[in-house]
């Protein structure tokens, strides 16, 4: 018994000593990236500092970065992208996941294989013909452009994750609802849709982080200044001799804020998110 306490303990110790490991691994761009936002310009390359708290804090480079370039205007457009799309993905979604476990139709099986085929194409292969398109609709270089692409390639896997989610909800309580008196529709959104939050939070995320992120469309489908994205955007402060680390890591800060803090409230819906998923 003492022996298997012992080799019990060195095991927890191991993985726990893993995951701290892996955790500051992982962390250590980002709160690098922070302290050189803060250190002023002549500490940047400073190597007694340079990971390090600043020996003393400026905010010099977010004032350039908020009062001479275009960001607020790249941060203006990737919110507005990101959230309309994701006002289209999370309802399109959780309706065609439902009709696909609850209705029966001529090739449902086929649709329903089609879905994870869609998404499994690499989305270079997808954005000349993309591009036609929008050309031919008037949409290129317009935030509709970008978000008429994103909810393209955003709707497979939403409709993929959430069906798994709806599979796993009985029939039986939305049948239960309607004997009393509820319409399908009212079935769908007071009895079902509750039991599948944490599908549609990991889908949100989803959402947010590829829209937040994404650069090739952006940057294919966007040509002036007013209509960039952060990727985009950021990828103009990089010049071939001259770069600012100061306002870059200014810019990363800001940019990744958001991610961050959404993680952080929905970490828990998250993981049972997919694992829902696994399980369905």
């Amino acid at each position: 018994m003492r022996n298997y306490r012992i080799r019990k303990g060195v095991r927890k110790t191991l993985m726990w000593t893993g995951v701290a490991f892996f955790v500051i691994v992982s962390i250590f761009p980002l709160v690098e990236a922070l302290l050189s936002s803060l250190k002023p310009p002549s500490q940047l390359f400073s190597r007694s500092s340079s990971i390090f708290l600043p020996s003393s804090v400026t905010l010099l480079h977010y004032r350039e970065l908020l009062g001479g370039t275009r960001f607020l205007t790249y941060y203006f457009n990737t919110t507005v992208v990101t959230f309309v799309t994701l006002a289209l993905v999370i309802p399109i979604s959780a309706l065609a996941a439902y009709s696909l476990t609850r209705f029966e139709f001529p090739g449902r099986d086929l649709y329903r294989r089609l879905i994870l085929f869609t998404y499994m194409l690499p989305p270079i292969l997808l954005f000349l013909p993309l591009h036609a398109v929008l050309t031919r609709l008037g949409l290129v270089n317009s935030r509709a452009g970008l978000i008429f692409a994103y909810t393209s390639f955003c709707l497979p896997f939403g409709m993929w994750l959430l069906r798994a989610f709806f599979a796993g909800v009985p029939v039986s309580l939305e049948e239960a609802a309607m004997v009393d008196g509820a319409t399908r529709l009212s079935a769908f959104f007071r009895i079902v849709l509750p039991q599948v939050v944490s599908g549609v939070v990991a889908v949100s995320v989803f959402v947010c982080v590829v829209c937040w992120n994404e650069y090739l469309y952006a940057l294919v489908l966007t040509s002036s200044a007013e209509m960039k994205t952060l990727p985009v955007g950021l990828a103009t402060f990089i010049r071939m001799y001259t770069i600012d680390w100061g306002m870059v890591m200014a810019s990363v800060v800001l940019t990744s804020a958001p991610l961050v803090i959404l993680y952080m409230f929905v970490q828990r819906h998250l993981l049972k998110g997919f694992a829902g998923a696994v399980k369905g």
